[in-house]
C-alpha cells in the first residue's frame, strides 16, 4: 500500500492577504471588480460584485492581489464565513482581492492547483480554519494559519488523477444547476404569463 506523503501548505504554495483599499477610492459602478468574503459561496468564488477599482488608479503593486487563474481564495475573518475556500471556475475578467480573502497561488512546478482546491475545499479543513479562528473575539485566522495546514501529498499524477475526476463532477453539478436555473426561469415565466397576463392557452375563446 503506497503512503502519501504529509506536509505544510506552504511548501507547496504562497499563502497571502488581499490588499486593504481604502473605501473612499472605490466605486459602485465601474472599475476593476473586487472580490470579497460575500464572493465564496458552495466552493465557488462569485463574479458578481457589489464595488469597483476604477481603473485609473490601479498602480503596478496591484498586480500581486490580481485573481489569476487557478488561485484559491479563503475567507480568513467572520462568523460562518472564516475557513470557506472557493475558486473561479472561469477568470473572464481582472479581478482585484480584497483584505482579509486569502490568497493560494499554488506553485504548479510543485503541485496540482485543482488537487490543492479539492483538497482545501472538503469539509474537513473548512472546519480545522474554522476552529482555529475561534480563539479570538471575531473569529480570525492568518495567512500562516492557513500555510501550517498539514495536507496529504501524493505524488504529481496520483494528483492529476484525483483534480480530473473530481473537477469533472464540479463541471457536471454546474451544468446541472444551470439548468434548473433556466427551467425555473421558465416556469416563472409561464405562470406570469398565465395567472397574471392571463394569456393561458385558448384564452382568446374566453
Amino acid at each position: 500500500m503506497n503512503v502519501w506523503d504529509k506536509i505544510n501548505l506552504s511548501e507547496v504554495a504562497s499563502i497571502y492577504s488581499g490588499y486593504a483599499f481604502k473605501s473612499s477610492t472605490l466605486s459602485k459602478e465601474y472599475g476593476i471588480p473586487i472580490l470579497k468574503i460575500a464572493n465564496i459561496q458552495n466552493r465557488l468564488v462569485l463574479k458578481k460584485c457589489p464595488t469597483f477599482l476604477p481603473e485609473e488608479l490601479f498602480e503596478d503593486k496591484l498586480k500581486r492581489y490580481q485573481y489569476e487563474a487557478d488561485d484559491i481564495l479563503v475567507a480568513m475573518t467572520g462568523a460562518g464565513s472564516v475557513g470557506k475556500v472557493g475558486k473561479m471556475r472561469l477568470v473572464d475578467n481582472y479581478y482585484l482581492v480584497n483584505q482579509r480573502v486569502g490568497i493560494i497561488r499554488v506553485n504548479k512546478d510543485k503541485a496540482i492547483p485543482e488537487y490543492i482546491y479539492q483538497l482545501l475545499a472538503t469539509e474537513k479543513y473548512e472546519n480545522t480554519l474554522y476552529q482555529l479562528g475561534l480563539g479570538a473575539g471575531q473569529p480570525n485566522v492568518s495567512p500562516t494559519d492557513v500555510g501550517n495546514l498539514e495536507i496529504n501529498f501524493p505524488p504529481l499524477p496520483t494528483q492529476r488523477k484525483i483534480a480530473g475526476i473530481l473537477s469533472a463532477y464540479d463541471d457536471l453539478i454546474e451544468n446541472n444547476t444551470r439548468r434548473i436555473a433556466i427551467l425555473e426561469e421558465m416556469a416563472q415565466r409561464v405562470y406570469k404569463e398565465w395567472f397574471v397576463d392571463f394569456k393561458y392557452p385558448s384564452h382568446e375563446n374566453d
